[in-house]
C-alpha cells in the first residue's frame, strides 16, 4: 500500500513539473514573437535624410517620380545594389508591379546588368484597388522591397541560371516557391514590416486569405500560398530574427 501511495504521488508530482514547463515555455516562447503591435507606420523622410540615402543608394538608379522617398528607403536595404542598374516605369500592365532583365545585358557580368521595374499605371478594373498608387506608405515600401529582392535574386544567377529560371515560369508550382523564397529574402533586408503592411493591404483589399497574383484574380478561393500572408510573414519574421529560418521553399 506503502509503495502504491508512493508512485502516485511521484505521477502527480513529475506531471507537475512537466505542467509547469510546458506552460514556462509557452510564456518564453510568446515573449520571443513578432507583434504587429511592434510595427509603428513609418515616417516620411526629412529633406536632408533624402538627400543621404539618394546619395548612397540612388547612383544607377531612375526612381518612379512622385515615389521617390519610398523607392530609395526600400533600396537603403540593399546596399549590395548600391551599383546595380534599376530604372522604375509606369506602364500599363496587367500585374501590380514586375520586375525583368532588359534582354541585352544579360550576356553582361551578373553586376553589370540592367533591371527594369515596372509600376503599373493601368490594369483592368477589378485590380484598380490594389494599384501601386491606392497603397499606403508603408505597403508601397515593401512590394518594391519585393521587387528589388528579385532584382538581387536575379543579379546572383549566371546566364544559364537565369535562363533555367525563366523556362520555369511555365509551372505555377515554382512561381509559388520563388515568389515565396523572395518574400523570404524581403524579411532577411529588414523589410518584413513593410512587406506585412503589403500582405495585409492586399487581402483586405481583395476579399482573400490567399494572394497568388493578378492572374488569379477571379479565384478568390484560392489555397496556395504563393506571396506570404501576414501571420506567415510574422512567424518568418521570429524565425529569422532566432537564427532558425530556412532559405528557400515553403513551410
Amino acid at each position: 500500500m506503502k509503495q502504491q501511495w508512493e508512485r502516485k504521488i511521484r505521477v502527480i508530482y513529475l506531471t507537475l513539473v512537466a505542467l509547469f514547463g510546458l506552460a514556462h515555455h509557452q510564456v518564453h516562447s510568446q515573449s520571443g514573437t513578432v507583434s504587429i503591435e511592434n510595427f509603428p507606420n513609418s515616417e516620411r523622410l526629412s529633406p536632408s535624410r533624402f538627400d543621404s540615402l539618394l546619395q548612397e543608394y540612388g547612383r544607377n538608379k531612375s526612381l518612379p517620380a512622385g515615389y521617390e522617398q519610398q523607392a530609395i528607403l526600400a533600396l537603403s536595404h540593399f546596399p549590395e545594389l548600391k551599383n546595380t542598374s534599376i530604372v522604375f516605369r509606369f506602364h500599363k500592365s496587367h500585374a501590380t508591379l514586375k520586375t525583368r532583365i532588359q534582354t541585352s545585358s544579360l550576356l553582361n557580368d551578373k553586376k553589370k546588368r540592367f533591371f527594369v521595374i515596372t509600376i503599373s499605371s493601368r490594369t483592368v478594373d477589378k485590380l484598380e484597388p490594389v494599384r501601386f498608387s491606392n497603397m499606403n506608405f508603408d505597403a508601397q515600401v515593401g512590394i518594391l522591397g519585393h521587387e528589388i529582392s528579385h532584382v538581387l535574386d536575379f543579379s546572383e544567377k549566371n546566364l544559364w541560371q537565369c535562363t533555367i529560371t525563366g523556362m520555369k515560369h511555365t509551372s505555377p508550382a515554382y512561381v509559388d516557391s520563388l515568389e515565396f523564397h523572395t518574400d523570404m529574402i524581403t524579411i532577411q533586408h529588414g523589410l518584413g514590416k513593410e512587406l506585412y503592411a503589403w500582405s495585409s493591404f492586399i487581402r483586405k483589399t481583395m476579399h482573400v486569405q490567399n494572394w497568388r497574383g493578378a492572374d488569379y484574380v477571379n479565384d478568390t478561393h484560392n489555397t496556395v500560398e504563393r506571396y506570404m500572408n501576414p501571420d506567415t510573414i510574422l512567424r518568418k519574421m521570429t524565425e529569422y530574427e532566432s537564427g532558425n529560418t530556412k532559405h528557400s521553399g515553403q513551410n
